[in-house]
């Protein structure tokens, strides 16, 4: 299967979930992220705000802001043709406003500024599809592997954890990935975690 034939049969089935069945899933894939040696021990995380039936990632950022550890989310937009993403610590989901495509993002006017030396521990990634070498199916836009590679995250640098989230029927599949494509080190599902041989 093609990257976009993979990525339309998983958003069909996606789209298509019960509410009640994609939040008791969001659930327990939350409680088998925290449950992470990778997470209990990241000080600095970023998370995103979730759409479309999505991991639901609400509660996420609620414990970790409760935990006390740093939170930011990503601000996206595009420059000069490209996908481009700028992270902000927020303190609060109050801090959350309408952004790029009507998704949640850090309010400029409240969160802070992602100081120059703060590196994140773990990045928590949304994906369309995942397989079992780590490789991800994003929307087809490219924000998160520019990102990756504008900052030099990458499946082998010391850190940050790439964690992926999503249902395990978005796995298994063949991904065939591009140059650009940057691979998981961890990926959480319902079903447990899987790690790559890189993860810390």
């Amino acid at each position: 299967m093609t990257k976009q034939s993979i990525r339309n049969e998983v958003l069909v089935a996606r789209d298509a979930m019960n509410p009640m069945i994609r939040d008791m899933l969001s659930n327990t894939i939350m409680d088998n992220l925290i449950s992470t040696e990778i997470f209990i021990s990241s000080r600095i995380v970023y998370l995103y705000s979730s759409i479309r039936n999505e991991v639901d990632t609400v509660e996420i950022i609620e414990y970790c802001l409760k935990s006390g550890k740093k939170v930011a989310l990503p601000c996206s937009y595009i420059s000069q043709g490209i996908p481009k993403m700028d992270f902000y610590y927020i303190n609060s989901r109050v801090d959350l406003i309408n952004g790029f495509k009507g998704i949640l993002e850090p309010d400029r006017r409240k969160a802070s500024v992602i100081k120059a030396n703060d590196m994140p521990d773990s990045i928590i990634v949304p994906g369309v599809a995942f397989d079992y070498n780590m490789n991800r199916i994003g929307y087809g836009k490219g924000f998160y592997d520019t990102y990756f590679i504008e900052h030099g995250y990458n499946y082998s640098s010391m850190k940050p954890n790439l964690v992926g989230l999503c249902y395990d029927f978005q796995t298994g599949y063949d991904i065939t990935p591009d140059e650009n494509d940057v691979r998981m080190n961890v990926i959480v599902t319902e079903n447990g975690v899987f790690y790559g041989e890189r993860a810390f």
